[in-house]
């Protein structure tokens, strides 16, 4: 008797896998994430990803932009220059802190090390934008250009999100 009693489970249980198996593939997905708007972009060998500009403070017409940029070259790059039509200024610069005091350096080219990556963050590089036209506010999105020196340039849109994500990104 005992054996019948083992084989009946044994089915109750590979149909109940079955079922289950069945509702989440066959299920709407109402509950997967939407789709990422702002997907990695790709210019040569380089990915461009988890980009983002700062949104500014009420009459303050400067900003930042953050982001990774990936490299499957077997040589380095450099990101020569940066170009914003709702912008005066767009250029490349890291903080440097010394004795407590932080400053700001502007470059004239970020390299972009072979089968490596950088990121540019708060605290760190970063792409100033000055002389803003317009307020860039939370949820809007901007264009940027980005050129290098290898692979070439590329103009693709960021998203603008809150200056409390400065915070969050860089440990503060």
């Amino acid at each position: 008797m005992r054996p019948i009693f083992l084989a009946v489970g044994a089915m109750v249980a590979t149909i109940s896998i079955g079922l289950g198996i069945f509702l989440l593939v066959n299920t709407p997905n109402a509950e997967m994430p939407p789709e990422n708007p702002y997907p990695p972009v790709y210019v040569g060998s380089l990915v461009i990803q988890d980009y983002w500009i700062a949104e500014s403070l009420g009459a303050q017409q400067t900003s930042a932009t953050y982001l990774t940029i990936a490299s499957s070259a077997a040589t380095d790059d450099r990101l020569t220059d940066v170009r914003a039509a709702f912008a005066g200024g767009a250029t490349l610069h890291r903080t440097i802190t010394e004795d407590g005091v932080s400053r700001m350096e502007r470059l004239t080219a970020v390299i972009i090390p072979a089968g490596s990556q950088v990121t540019l963050a708060p605290g760190g590089l970063h792409l100033m934008l000055t002389g803003v036209s317009a307020p860039l506010t939370t949820g809007g999105e901007a264009e940027l250009t980005l050129v290098f020196l290898e692979a070439g340039e590329i103009t693709f849109r960021l998203p603008v999100r809150s200056r409390m994500e400065m915070m969050d990104h860089s440990g503060r």
